[in-house]
C-alpha cells in the first residue's frame, strides 16, 4: 500500500499543447503542504519521461535499469512524496507521452507495451536523438510561436 496518492492530470500550456503530469500527494500530510515541481533528466532516453522519477506499476525492466544507472535506483519524486512533499512531475517536451512520434512509426513505439525489447527501445531513442537538434532549431527559430 502506498503512502501517497498518485493523480494523473493534463493541463494546457498553449491552446494546442496539453502536458501530461503526475501529482503525488502524501496521504498523511498537514495542509498547507510543501510542494515541489520535479523534472526528469534530458538525456537520450526519450521513451519515458515522468516515469523516470516516479514509481509506476509493472515498470519496464529497461526503465528500471536506467533508474539504477542514472538515479541510484531511486524514483526521486516518489521519495520526496514519502518525505511529505506534494510533487508535480511533467513529461518534458520530446520525452514520454510528449515524445516525437511520426505517422509511420510502429505500434510498439506508440503503445510502449511490456513486451517492447531493449533493442526496440534503443532504436527509438536513437531515432529521437538524431532528430532532436533539428526539432529544437525548428520550433525555437526566430519568429516562430514555439508551441513546446
Amino acid at each position: 500500500m502506498r503512502d501517497y496518492v498518485r493523480e494523473t492530470v493534463r493541463f494546457n500550456t498553449t491552446p494546442d499543447a496539453r502536458v501530461p503530469a503526475f501529482v503525488l500527494v502524501p496521504k498523511n500530510v498537514s495542509t498547507p503542504a510543501p510542494a515541489i515541481v520535479a523534472l526528469h533528466d534530458h538525456g537520450g532516453f526519450y521513451l519515458w519521461g515522468k516515469e523516470k522519477i516516479v514509481e509506476v506499476p509493472n515498470e519496464h525492466p529497461v526503465l528500471t535499469d536506467f533508474k539504477k544507472q542514472y538515479y541510484g535506483g531511486k524514483s526521486i519524486a516518489t521519495e520526496l512524496a514519502r518525505q511529505g512533499y506534494v510533487v508535480a512531475v511533467i513529461d518534458m517536451f520530446y520525452w514520454g507521452e510528449r515524445r516525437m512520434l511520426l505517422d509511420d512509426d510502429p505500434v510498439d513505439w506508440r503503445e510502449r507495451p511490456a513486451s517492447l525489447t531493449r533493442e526496440r527501445i534503443q532504436a527509438f531513442n536513437s531515432r529521437a536523438g538524431q532528430s532532436e537538434q533539428l526539432v529544437g532549431r525548428t520550433i525555437y527559430s526566430p519568429g516562430s510561436p514555439g508551441r513546446a
